[in-house]
């Protein structure tokens, strides 16, 4: 009886080892981890006063709302998703330094992913990340003197003509198809 190859790995080869690693990386699962936890957050109690607070902090106050103790528990769930995050990078380089873990180029990635894809959506930094890795590889590979400075052309592009990110896109479409209905 012949095994099936699927996805061009045999079952019994490093190749199909290598493919269930691929399918259970660290780095899918805490990005599983992470989508899922803001998304409930986000649904939560503690969810709805932080968007309370972004709101206005003093009328969220008045509500009744204990300002102090959620913007402490955002601060520790943020340092929560940032250290697993950071591990997953250590694991993944195999060494840190304190040049590599400081790199400017690399910070300012973090802060571009989340312009280019939106601020204030859960979708919206993951989208910002994946275009701005192709774009970064796509730039790189054809203008390697200067890619950053291609990249911050793009990037201030999108914050004068897309100030909301990408996502505002698919939110203007929606509203579009909203009116036709």
């Amino acid at each position: 009886m012949a095994i099936p190859i699927i996805l061009d790995c045999d079952p019994g080869t490093d190749d199909a080892f290598a493919l269930l690693l691929a399918l259970a990386s660290p780095e899918l699962s805490v990005l599983a981890v992470t989508v899922a936890g803001v998304t409930l957050l986000l649904r939560s109690r503690a969810g709805y006063a932080m968007r309370a607070i972004r709101g206005n902090e003093t009328s969220a106050a008045v509500l009744g709302i204990d300002t102090t103790f959620y913007k402490v528990l955002a601060f520790a769930i943020s340092a929560l998703f940032s250290g697993m995050a950071g591990s997953i990078y250590i694991f993944w380089v195999g060494y840190i330094e304190p040049a590599q873990a400081f790199d400017m180029a690399l910070n300012i990635q973090f802060v571009m992913a989340g312009l280019l894809g939106g601020l204030g959506s859960v979708i919206g930094p993951l989208l910002g990340a994946a275009v701005l890795q192709l774009f970064s590889e796509l730039i790189w590979s054809h203008f390697l003197q200067i890619h950053l400075a291609v990249l911050g052309v793009l990037i201030i592009l999108v914050v004068m003509f897309l100030p909301n990110g990408l996502v505002s896109l698919f939110a203007r479409r929606r509203k579009m198809i909203g009116k036709r209905a």
